[in-house]
């Protein structure tokens, strides 16, 4: 049976999503989702060197969680999250932001904890 890395995953999801982003100069960040606030339309991501990062969502951004389209308001603090972005009037405009919550391996799912170290842990059943 072939494992493939949570983090591979959602790095091949963002480069193949990455047409998606609106300029040429887009950025890109990962992190974990602290707070939504959805009335702002706005994300607060902590990344690997625990600085807070705030994103605007434009107003033709899309959320995909597991490959699926889905909403800010889908997202929860501690979601794994990798996002698209732009600078513009000294904000981060975000056009896309994937989250994977889920991965299938054979007949059990893999939910993950941490992409910076901790061990996935493996549920089965359904």
């Amino acid at each position: 049976m072939k494992i493939h890395s949570p983090s591979l995953m959602l790095l091949s999801s963002l480069a193949a999503l990455g047409a998606l982003s609106t300029g040429l100069n887009a950025e890109e960040s990962q992190g974990k989702v602290k707070v939504v606030l959805v009335d702002h339309v706005t994300i607060i991501v902590t990344d690997k060197a625990r600085n807070d990062q705030q994103f605007r969502l434009s107003e033709h951004a899309k959320v995909l969680i597991d490959d699926r389209e889905g909403k800010l308001a889908d997202l929860k603090p501690g979601d794994q999250v990798a996002i698209i972005w732009n600078q513009r009037d000294n904000r981060k405009i975000a056009s896309l932001i994937t989250c994977k919550k889920e991965w299938l391996i054979g007949d059990g799912r893999l939910s993950p904890l941490d992409l910076w170290g901790t061990p996935l842990i493996a549920r089965t059943g359904r």
